[in-house]
């Protein structure tokens, strides 16, 4: 199989986080319009986080058509969700909660 061309996948790579509490944080990614989405690992608890997976590539042509794309032409938005997971009372991890979400346009 071929890898897509540059201009079909957006590459992003997470390098900086800030939540208010000291817990176990994860970050999703999807491209508005799309099935694919993508995330980090739950990472160990802190305020400041570092996700071992950082970087993601994410396929545009389902949601932007490459005559779009190659016009600069179509609107393109990357949704990030903040996600905690806190632990039950055994020490266990519990259900993610969504803490918040936004849009980023990424379409210049």
């Amino acid at each position: 199989a071929s890898e897509a061309p540059m201009s079909e996948v957006l590459e992003v790579e997470i390098l900086k986080a800030t939540f208010a509490k000291s817990l176990n944080y994860f970050l999703s990614l999807q491209l508005e319009g799309g099935s694919e989405k993508l995330r980090t690992e739950v990472a160990d608890a802190s305020q400041r986080p570092e996700f071992a997976n950082r970087a993601f590539r994410l396929r545009v042509r389902e949601v932007a058509s490459p005559r779009a794309l190659r016009r600069g032409t179509g609107a393109l938005a990357l949704r990030i969700g903040g996600f905690v997971v806190l632990q039950d009372g055994d020490g266990a991890a519990g259900k993610p909660s969504l803490l918040g979400s936004g849009s980023l346009d990424v379409s210049k």
